[in-house]
């Protein structure tokens, strides 16, 4: 403490959300978790504390390609509204609250955090000594692809073409 305030003085030091920003800056943790079915992979980003919840999206699954179901933001402990159109919220989540196992509330819609990526495994480890198990290099589980099969109809028919004719 005094130690920054010295620096600061002297015209030197970072300010804290400049030190974290430096610090931090394109380290992302990223856990894969689960909301009425569907595939989802929460962001949080190191460098600013904002969370990106992204839909996985499927090729060919019927779904318009909108992957981003909540954007970059400082997402609330507690959300309260007080006027239409305003809110005030004095705590926003952190890193060390967001846990593989448990509920991440994000305005009303919970999400299950069921694995986290390598780097997320090991950030967790060094910086809070919480261990997760098996972290995970991709999807959570393998989401139901369109079943494509082929039908008689589109087969190369072996029969004689005078078979054909008959018809």
């Amino acid at each position: 403490m005094m130690k920054e305030y010295l620096e600061k003085k002297l015209g030197g030091g970072k300010v804290t959300s400049e030190k974290q920003f430096l610090e931090n800056d394109r380290k992302v943790l990223k856990f894969f978790a689960t909301c009425n079915g569907e595939n989802y992979i929460v962001h949080y980003f190191l460098a600013d504390d904002t969370i990106e919840v992204r839909e996985v999206s499927i090729p060919n699954s019927g779904k318009d390609p909108f992957p981003v179901t909540f954007k970059r933001q400082k997402l609330p402990s507690k959300f309260a509204l007080n006027q239409p159109g305003q809110t005030y919220a004095e705590d926003f989540l952190t890193a060390e609250q967001l846990e593989v196992g448990s509920e991440l509330n994000v305005f009303g819609r919970k999400y299950l955090l069921q694995s986290c990526d390598a780097f997320t495994h090991r950030y967790y480890q060094e910086k809070f000594g919480k261990t997760f198990p098996n972290p995970s290099q991709g999807h959570i589980r393998e989401s139901k692809q369109p079943s494509s099969s082929i039908f008689s109809f589109n087969l190369r028919c072996h029969h004689s073409t005078s078979q054909w004719n008959r018809f």
